[in-house]
């Protein structure tokens, strides 16, 4: 994929000629013409008044003109007052995730404090405005065949002890995240064959197939320097808009950033970050309001509610591309959920809105597994209406006049949410048997050991990409359909964009028919800060959609 611009062609249309006048001339003999009459004009007959009235033309043009050139002049003025954007000397962010002192590419950095460690590196590309993907440390990349990448560093790129970023780094990188940190690697090297240093700046990875997505995956793999010695702290290996201020130790609960003064990514508008560690929301509210810190995320609607009543704060509810579901095994004859009749009816029956109530958690209903805003979203698919009469008729058409039961598995934290839908389908004459798993291991092995009819999960993707959530059906121990496979499979090896959108969309579309399972809702974050505090939309891969090098005071 080369990231040239493409040359622009620009159409040019030449004016139309106007055709030259030719006046008319008819002549007629003195002697039997009468006495020629003069005809009178304005001008002719009255030279003042005309002279007048070309003056007040003139008059009234100036005038229009000059209101229009106040009125843009004032909406320039307008608009610009409302876009400056005023440096942040410091935010202290209430932060819900520790230990804070766990640092890339430590596996516990990115189950934990990964907002914070995403200011202290940085991959190749990153994700700009959500899910676009720009050059970071590469400023380009070709593509000489469909499984070789060939990336070009920018040149003086500086990590934070001092070192220049070379090719090497980004082989040393690739060979640690693969050793120490399979959260990372199962994200973003699991496709990759190899990786070696051309020269100096220029760098080859080659993947084991064609990988369309390639870019979204390296987004999450931080260079780090290879050549720093033995010992060198953890946070000086980033090349991130801030490093650790000088001076202080960070600590499980606190850690002090500064903006670093060599980052090659332009303007820093926060200057420094002071992260806290809260683990509970209300005591961040509390000093929210007291002026302790001046943003908190993972906060209720609670928190909102009080936060709501002072007028120095805002409440800051960005996108989540988490979404809850209901799926179901479709292998297991023995199981009602193999009868498709039996997954309509369910489809028929739950109210996602009244499930999403139930669980206190904020979001919005949704009608796919794939979120709006992440390509290969459906736009035209449109949610079932709620019919409990046509839900009892597919039960029983199923084969269960009497009714059916069911096992539904859910995690702890779900608990609620499952009781709310048990509540629901027993009208249709489902019974739910709720399983609740405490542990998260236990869970996810029940799953795949087919222990479950149904289960309620939620799911997201940390590559911004439809195929991070699909591939949870690909040759699944629950679901299997070749159609799909194939459909998932092609579009991943597609590297035209508008024709790997509408595989991605066939497949999910596939899903969907199969009623492989029940869209409930998109999860969003609950944050706030001081008013005036601006967040860009730059990642979806943080509670705040943001980079805090972009966090602006308006």
């Amino acid at each position: 994929m080369d990231e040239t611009e493409p040359n622009l062609n620009t159409q040019t249309q030449s004016e139309p000629s106007k055709a030259q006048e030719t006046p008319t001339t008819q002549t007629k003999s003195e002697s039997s013409a009468p006495p020629p009459v003069t005809i009178p004009t304005l001008e002719s007959e009255h030279p003042k008044k005309s002279q007048q009235w070309l003056i007040l033309v003139i008059a009234i043009l100036v005038i229009c003109v000059g209101i229009g050139a106040w009125y843009e002049f004032a909406h320039k003025s307008n608009n610009s007052t409302a876009t400056v954007k005023k440096d942040l000397p410091l935010i202290t962010y209430g932060y819900d995730n520790n230990p804070l002192n766990d640092f890339y590419p430590s596996p516990g950095a990115t189950n934990g404090p990964n907002t914070m460690n995403e200011q202290l590196f940085e991959g190749l590309v990153r994700f700009s405005n959500g899910t676009q993907i720009v050059p970071d440390l590469a400023s380009s990349w070709t593509n000489p065949n469909t499984t070789t990448w060939i990336f070009t560093l920018k040149p003086n790129v500086y990590y934070h002890d001092g070192d220049v970023v070379t090719a090497q780094d980004v082989v040393y990188t690739w060979q640690q995240v693969n050793s120490e940190n399979q959260n990372v690697a199962s994200t973003s090297t699991p496709t990759i064959k190899n990786v070696q240093a051309l020269s100096n700046n220029t760098v080859e990875i080659t993947t084991t197939a064609p990988d369309a997505i390639l870019l979204n995956r390296l987004a999450g793999l931080w260079i780090i320097d290879s050549k720093a010695p033995k010992g060198t702290p953890a946070w000086e290996l980033g090349t991130g808009a801030y490093t650790v201020k000088s001076g202080t130790t960070p600590s499980a609960n606190a850690i002090d950033l500064v903006a670093f003064n060599k980052w090659h990514g332009g303007h820093i508008y926060t200057k420094a970050i002071n992260y806290v560690f809260y683990a509970d929301p209300d005591k961040a509210t509390s000093a929210l309001l007291a002026g302790k810190i001046n943003l908190a995320d993972n906060l209720t609607t609670t928190n909102t509610n009080q936060i709501k009543k002072s007028k120095n704060y805002q409440v800051i509810t960005p996108s989540s591309l988490y979404v809850d579901y209901v799926a179901f095994d479709t292998l297991n004859s023995s199981y009602a959920t193999a009868n498709p009749k039996i997954r309509q009816a369910i489809d028929l029956t739950i109210d996602p809105v009244a499930v999403l109530k139930a669980y206190g958690v904020t979001g919005s209903s949704i009608n796919q597994v794939i979120p709006p805003q992440v390509p290969g979203y459906i736009p035209a698919i449109t949610r079932p209406a709620i019919s409990l009469s046509e839900a009892q008729q597919l039960v029983q058409q199923a084969g269960y006049p009497n009714g059916v039961t069911i096992t539904l598995g859910v995690g702890e934290p779900a608990a609620a949410a499952g009781q709310e839908i048990a509540k629901e389908l027993a009208a249709v004459g489902i019974t739910l048997k709720l399983d609740v798993a405490t542990d998260e291991g236990t869970f996810f092995n029940n799953i795949n050991s087919g222990a479950y009819e149904m289960f309620y999960e939620g799911n997201g993707t940390n590559i911004a990409d439809a195929s991070d959530v699909l591939s949870n059906w690909q040759a699944a121990p629950f679901y299997d359909n070749t159609t799909f496979d194939s459909q998932l499979t092609e579009a991943d090896q597609t590297f035209n964009p508008s024709q790997r959108l509408t595989e991605l969309q066939q497949a999910s579309q596939t899903l969907i028919t199969d009623n492989a399972y029940i869209p409930l809702f998109q999860h969003s974050y609950i944050s706030a800060g001081n008013k005036g505090f601006v967040f860009p939309l730059g990642t979806y891969d943080n509670d705040l959609n943001a980079f805090f090098s972009d966090v602006y005071q308006q």
